[in-house]
């Protein structure tokens, strides 16, 4: 991850970052917008997933460990878009992206990783087990099912991780938003 220094404010140089960056993030976001729901798709047809999977004591757990996670997401949706002080586009497409970032890729991820290097696994290894982890969590987040939205989620969670452990939290916002509003184009003109 670039680390540079603004030397007035001693503060990461957030906008240049981004901006070196950007064709990787927004390429990534939009790719992601426009063939993650095709993948997803076509992974739970071709594996029978919903169907090769019981509902069992770990799903139970799986299920409620993400609606515990996902709890302060919920509440800011109630808050905002719930109480209609902000509209549903603006939560989806920024405020949601800031606070699934910060809870399943600094949270979930950030914190499995720690915990995987400091028992002693190899960085690299902590960084894809941790990032499955936090991706599965998020797909579980994103869908009450094995289905493909839950197989979608996950493939963005899991390139959402990557773009946070290569790039920065900041460029995973960027490529989350941008994925959510490509989505959201893709919707409207779908239904129009």
């Amino acid at each position: 991850m670039n680390t540079e220094i603004n030397g007035t404010h001693g503060v990461p140089d957030i906008s240049r970052r981004i901006a070196t960056s950007a064709p990787a993030v927004l390429g990534t976001g939009a790719f992601l917008g426009v063939s993650a729901n095709w993948l997803g798709r076509t992974i739970v047809n071709l594996t029978g997933l919903p169907d090769r999977i019981s509902n069992g004591r770990f799903l139970t757990l799986l299920f409620r460990t993400s609606e515990l996670i996902a709890t302060p997401i919920r509440l800011a949706h109630s808050v905002t878009v719930g109480a209609h002080r902000l509209p549903e586009g603006l939560f989806s497409n920024i405020l949601a992206p800031i606070l699934e970032e910060a809870v399943y890729r600094l949270g979930v991820q950030g914190g499995v990783k720690l915990a995987l290097t400091t028992i002693g696994f190899p960085s690299e290894h902590a960084e894809i087990v941790a990032n499955l982890a936090a991706s599965v969590l998020f797909g579980v987040a994103h869908s009450s099912a094995f289905d493909k939205e839950f197989a979608t989620a996950t493939i963005c969670g899991f390139a959402f991780g990557h773009i946070q452990e290569h790039y920065g939290f900041p460029e995973a916002v960027v490529a989350h938003a941008f994925n959510n509003i490509v989505i959201d184009l893709l919707d409207s003109f779908n239904h129009h």
